[in-house]
């Protein structure tokens, strides 16, 4: 490239919008994606089986096999953790067709990242949709700017106990008619910052 910096947008199709009020998903937290330790962490995976207060997370995608994003984690062993953990779910990939009802079925898009990569694009689908997202993204490596085209809509946490401790704390707390509010008003202005015409100045 010769020092000079391109410029790469991902705009998001419209089809991804608010279909079910926040506050009336059944569903509270999910992943959905490519399922690899980039992604949806091995750290994630064993912490949650040490937590306190009852929750579960529905975790939809493909398994990516094979890459050397895995590092030292074996591929066998991180697929296991999420398929026999009582607090994981895996549900298989979402079809096309009913994508957008999934992703409206549920209140908060978790994403335990471990790295950085140039976008995510489920993390701007499920913005777009309502969802509000929970990220582990630990600034302190240098990296975690990789994100900032999303930091007005999404709650950051710099690991993964944090984030942890943040859902159990939700389920202890889901009656409380205050804090639903607020997180309705929190899905409501995620919606208007990421709109279609705002999705073209959101670049990488």
């Amino acid at each position: 490239f010769n020092g000079r910096v391109y410029e790469h947008y991902f705009p998001i199709d419209d089809k991804f919008r608010v279909t079910r009020k926040w506050s009336e998903r059944p569903g509270d937290f999910f992943f959905y994606g490519t399922l690899h330790n980039l992604k949806f962490s091995y750290e994630f995976c064993q912490k949650i089986e040490n937590i306190t207060e009852p929750l579960k997370v529905d975790v939809y995608g493909k398994w990516m096999n094979g890459t050397p994003r895995f590092g030292n984690i074996d591929y066998e062993d991180y697929k296991q953790k999420i398929e026999k953990n009582k607090y994981l779910k895996y549900g298989g990939r979402i079809p096309d067709e009913k994508l957008i009802e999934t992703i409206n079925n549920y209140k908060f898009f978790v994403m335990p990242h471990d790295g950085a990569e140039p976008f995510c694009l489920a993390l701007a689908e499920s913005i777009r949709c309502g969802c509000i997202p929970l990220v582990v993204n630990n600034r302190r490596t240098g990296a975690g700017n990789w994100i900032d085209w999303a930091k007005d809509c999404i709650i950051e946490y710099d690991n993964v106990d944090k984030l942890l401790e943040k859902m159990q704390w939700f389920v202890a707390n889901r009656g409380n008619n205050s804090l639903i509010k607020t997180l309705q008003q929190r899905s409501d202005e995620n919606c208007l910052l990421y709109t279609s015409d705002a999705a073209d100045d959101m670049q990488c």
